[in-house]
């Protein structure tokens, strides 16, 4: 591969981690853009939607990694969030929660086929139901970020003690920089206008997950959005 701009990092085998890296470097420029809608219930779609998605990999060792515990803070300037991320399979089963200051404000559970998401300002105590497959890019083409340098790979970096790949992109003024451990995302930050930062504060790997963590909790309804605004 002798043109960095042309080739392709292809998500399988020994290049799991550092696909999964790069195919996160790539949408987070799309996530750093995107205008997200208001409102409790995710959009609508379900399975159909799921099926419909284009760019998919399968969620099997996603991490070079079985299993982990990642708490990170993370926003744009002036705002301070914070995030615990477990999970186990590697990666097969994901439980996100997220807090503004010390108020957990959503929780989001991943257990290999469905999202399910749980917002607590819903006093109804709903579980929103998402068919779920992995939005990774399958082939991750360097050409699609790049502006001029494209993705460059960094010198490993370390983080928590933790050897971790890094890579930065430029694209149209932004420039994002990420670094994970197998895989798994401790760090990225973005510079220009939607200048975010977002930085793991601790990190564990290797541990028992209890399996309840990425179970619906008891006392929840759990319905399709789809049943939004239905009595």
């Amino acid at each position: 591969m002798t043109d960095p701009l042309k080739r392709e990092i292809i998500v399988y085998g020994g290049c799991m981690k550092q696909s999964v890296l790069l195919a996160g470097l790539v949408l987070a420029f799309a996530m750093l853009v995107a205008c997200g809608k208001s409102g409790d219930a995710p959009a609508k779609g379900g399975d159909e939607g799921a099926k419909k998605q284009e760019t998919v990999v399968s969620a099997k060792k996603r991490y070079a990694v079985k299993s982990g515990k990642i708490e990170s803070e993370f926003g744009p300037k002036g705002m301070k969030l914070k995030r615990v991320y477990w999970f186990d399979d590697f990666g097969t089963k994901e439980r996100v929660e997220t807090s503004l200051g010390d108020k957990l404000t959503e929780i989001n559970i991943y257990d290999g086929s469905h999202k399910y998401t749980i917002r607590m300002s819903n006093d109804e105590k709903v579980a929103w139901k998402e068919a779920w497959r992995y939005g990774l890019m399958k082939d991750v083409n360097i050409d699609q970020v790049k502006n001029g340098k494209g993705v460059t790979i960094l010198p490993s970096m370390t983080i928590l003690g933790f050897t971790c790949d890094a890579y930065k992109a430029e694209y149209q003024g932004m420039v994002v920089t990420m670094a994970g451990y197998k895989g798994v995302q401790l760090l990225m930050e973005s510079t220009g206008k939607m200048a975010v930062t977002d930085k793991a504060t601790k990190a564990e790997f290797d541990i028992d997950v209890p399996a309840e963590r990425f179970a619906v909790p008891d006392g929840y309804t759990v319905k399709d959005p789809a049943e939004a605004g239905k009595k």
